[in-house]
């Protein structure tokens, strides 16, 4: 069976959509198209196909809602982006679900208020350095929790569109980039999560570990044994995490990060959402767009 890539708002192509582009259409290959794409005072549908084992659309086409296709490039390109609105809610309803989960504050409530009785502890048996690791320590949880609730506000708007999608019968390119500049926002809390993350474990995360077990029995007695295993817990997920976030982005960015340092320097670089979208947007054109000159196939 031919896989298939499912997006939100498309579905098989049919009538004269499917009979404007079955003339380059393989016998292996199947169209899906989106719901009518308003811009200003028109209404377009965009159409693509899939061969197998092929990594990138085998070619797309874009339609008037006539069924008439779309020759000027200027309005291909206008849709194209648009589109991308659509092809963003791929993901499952459950990785929404987490994102919203980030901002629930009993996620980290039992990290903050330990920390924070440690920091307020009289006699304090950390010493000058110590307390300061500590404190740093409170910060990163606040921070995760602050962050966390930006990150909740953004995918429950985004969940939310991803429905009414599913229940929509046509959508204005204005709601299109409202998805794409809310994707990026999202992105961008995702992104500082991560470096939280990342900038914890290079700089404050082992030393924090190494006072929990030197000062195992005094902080027990002010937080008690439970909070104690659940920040030393935090500690070694977050550093089993780490490696495992590299490499999943390696694979993605076709990088070969290894240190913590090298994924806070990719984060500092990395390109957002816009910018991967012109990137795609100027290779689908040019290669997979049917009237595109240097389409070949």
């Amino acid at each position: 069976m031919l896989h298939r890539i499912k997006y939100p708002g498309f579905s098989k192509a049919e009538g004269v959509y499917l009979e404007a582009y079955e003339p380059y259409l393989s016998n292996k290959e199947r169209a899906d198209m989106s719901i009518p794409i308003k811009i200003e005072s028109r209404e377009y549908r965009h159409l693509f196909s899939k061969m197998p084992k092929d990594p990138l659309y085998s070619k797309l086409i874009v339609l008037y809602n006539n069924g008439d296709v779309v020759t000027n490039a200027d309005e291909v390109r206008r849709c194209v982006y648009s589109v991308f609105g659509l092809t963003l809610f791929q993901e499952p309803d459950s990785q929404f679900e987490f994102d919203i989960r980030q901002g629930d504050p009993e996620l980290r409530r039992v990290e903050i208020e330990s920390l924070t009785k440690l920091t307020h502890q009289q006699p304090n048996p950390f010493n000058e350095s110590e307390q300061e690791v500590i404190s740093q320590h409170l910060k990163y949880f606040k921070d995760l929790e602050k962050v966390g609730g930006y990150l909740k506000e953004v995918s429950t708007k985004l969940l939310d569109r991803k429905r009414f999608i599913g229940r929509a019968d046509k959508i204005t390119e204005e709601e299109l980039l409202d998805m794409i500049n809310l994707v990026e926002e999202r992105t961008t809390h995702r992104n500082e999560l991560e470096r939280l993350l990342f900038f914890n474990g290079e700089y404050t995360r082992e030393e924090a570990y190494r006072i929990f077990r030197k000062h195992k029995r005094s902080i027990r007695k002010v937080i008690g044994r439970y909070s104690y295993r659940k920040v030393v817990s935090e500690m070694r997920d977050a550093e089993k995490a780490s490696p495992r976030l590299i490499r999943e982005t390696n694979t993605i960015y076709g990088r070969s990060m290894q240190s913590k340092k090298d994924f806070l320097h990719f984060l500092e670089n990395k390109p957002t959402d816009k910018e991967r979208f012109q990137e795609q947007l100027d290779i689908m054109i040019d290669r997979t767009w049917i009237l595109s000159s240097n389409y070949s196939r």
